[in-house]
């Protein structure tokens, strides 16, 4: 397999108050594959304390003989660039070890004191993960679409010097905006004229997610994808994606439940809507978020209705 590469970024709060108890990023799915990052607070017995971090992958599946070849490293971010605390991983992952990091990596109190490391009681960590090989794991089809194939690709859309190649016929099921673009009567001759397009104000990056998530059934929604996912789909009216991205907002524990308003607000996502709202039980609560200028007068209307439901 060729390499898989991604980086997962992580930046979190109360660094003070971080004890024994693991506390974990939200999940990135790089070769299909869960990744996060863990950390903790590691006590020696010298009453030196220093910051442990850990990096996981495919952690909850314990069956099978599956192993995973990579290249990671972990970086704690500081302000200065050439202060960076740095620690490589190369270690395989396999059924039996899913985790694998440093207990010490950086001295607790050094990293409290000195200035670059944390700023408002935060700090930011980085694993850059290149996936170099996958064993004993089934992995589901993927789709290069950044190859020509004569029988599954007729059409291209192009960002600077990068390109993505697509079935017209696949996207314009999907998406009436496609339709649109590719088949309507005005847009005739130029379907037949040219066989790429430029998209603006949408990144390479955003759009091939995108085609990942509607190609395959087995593209995972993510803390890092959902954003832009929901926007683009949005603005393409590709439903079937608008839909997996709802769900995952309902099951998630990674979001909070303002940005799930919000998401639901913008995108007219009633369902979440319903779901997120009927998980109030204060009037304080609902109070608090009707007086918000984030939300549309629609959406203050439901908080309304739960608001006399808890009343009843």
């Amino acid at each position: 397999m060729a390499v898989e590469s991604a980086v997962l970024r992580w930046e979190f709060d109360n660094v003070s108050e971080l004890t024994e108890d693991l506390r974990y990023s939200p999940i990135l799915y790089i070769a299909d594959l869960p990744w996060r990052i863990g950390v903790q607070r590691v006590h020696s017995s010298d009453d030196v304390s220093h910051l442990g971090v850990f990096l996981f992958c495919n952690e909850e599946n314990e069956g099978n003989q599956w192993r995973v070849e990579h290249e990671s490293t972990l970086e704690l971010v500081n302000s200065d660039n050439w202060k960076y605390e740095t620690k490589s991983i190369r270690k395989p992952f396999t059924s039996r070890d899913s985790e694998w990091g440093r207990k010490k990596f950086i001295d607790f109190e050094r990293l409290l004191r000195d200035s670059g490391f944390t700023k408002d009681d935060k700090m930011t960590f980085v694993a850059l993960i290149h996936v170099k090989k996958v064993e004993g794991i089934t992995r589901p089809p993927a789709f290069d679409f950044t190859a020509y194939a004569s029988n599954i690709t007729n059409f291209t859309f192009v960002f600077d010097e990068k390109r993505l190649r697509v079935s017209k016929q696949f996207l314009a099921i999907h998406s009436s905006v496609f339709h649109s673009m590719f088949f309507s009567n005005q847009n005739y001759a130029y379907q037949y004229a040219r066989d790429e397009k430029k998209l603006d104000n949408v990144t390479y990056e955003d759009f091939l997610e995108l085609l990942r998530v509607l190609y395959s059934t087995g593209r995972k929604i993510t803390y890092y994808s959902e954003k832009s996912l929901l926007e683009l789909a949005d603005r393409y009216e590709i439903y079937s994606v608008k839909a997996m991205v709802e769900r995952y907002l309902m099951e998630t524990e990674e979001i909070s439940m303002f940005i799930k308003l919000e998401r639901a607000d913008r995108y007219k996502l009633n369902t979440l809507k319903k779901h997120c709202l009927s998980t109030f039980k204060s009037l304080t609560e609902l109070k608090k978020l009707f007086d918000s200028s984030s939300f549309s007068h629609e959406m203050k209307a439901g908080i309304c209705e739960r608001m006399i439901d808890l009343i009843e």
